[in-house]
């Protein structure tokens, strides 16, 4: 750990550090203006501008943070995350159960960019908005609950349930990344495209259209 002030209470095995911090274990790497650990239980409390970059690159945000000794499970307030080909999800908060599973409750999720050229914020194209969004692993599935899709920050498709492949599952069935449009012909358009892996060989994309204008 590396900060700019470091402050020891032995007697209640607390060790506080403030000002530009560094924690690296195990190929995660923990940013934060404050932190608490306590020797007696292992936990570490963050506050303030927290970053976690992960040993496979993905990095995660928040504003408060209680993560184990290990970094692998926790909770978070004000949670976002850049995840791989510039997925980006957020929520109010976040309870990590292990490596492998990721909760979210009130999460939306985008690949689309959420910035203008010159930094301001933007609505996202489409997005997902949901109650509940687990997020396994080891399954290579995210999961919804009540699950709004927005077009332009307008919700126009309502499920559920609905689920898609994880960002970082190199073949995996499940939805892929919906496809919205605007034309004179076909008025508003949502193409959902699914991918289903039939064998080690083979693959199917379903990708049915419906459009305002015309027929799906």
């Amino acid at each position: 750990m590396e900060a700019d002030e470091v402050l020891r209470d032995d007697e209640k095995g607390l060790t506080t550090a403030q000002g530009n911090i560094e924690v690296r274990y195990n190929g995660r790497t923990l940013r934060a203006d404050k932190l608490v650990y306590d020797d007696k239980t292992g936990i570490i409390r963050g506050y303030g501008h927290i970053v976690i970059v992960e040993a496979d690159g993905s990095t995660e945000f928040a504003d408060e943070v209680v993560l184990d000794d290990e970094m692998r499970a926790g909770v978070a307030l004000g949670f976002s995350a850049r995840l791989q080909e510039n997925v980006k999800i957020a929520a109010a908060s976040a309870a990590k159960r292990n490596e492998n599973i990721q909760e979210l409750n009130k999460a939306i999720y985008t690949p689309c960019e959420i910035c203008a050229a010159d930094g301001t914020p933007k609505t996202p194209t489409w997005s997902i908005a949901a109650e509940r969004v687990v997020r396994d692993k080891k399954r290579r599935i995210v999961y919804y609950r009540n699950a709004r899709f927005r077009l332009f920050g307008v919700s126009v498709v309502y499920l559920p349930v609905f689920w898609h492949a994880d960002p970082d599952a190199a073949r995996s069935s499940g939805f892929l990344v919906p496809k919205a449009s605007v034309s004179d012909r076909r008025g508003v358009s949502y193409e959902q495209p699914y991918y289903w892996v039939i064998s080690p060989s083979a693959d199917l994309i379903v990708s049915p259209q419906i459009n305002s204008k015309i027929a799906p």
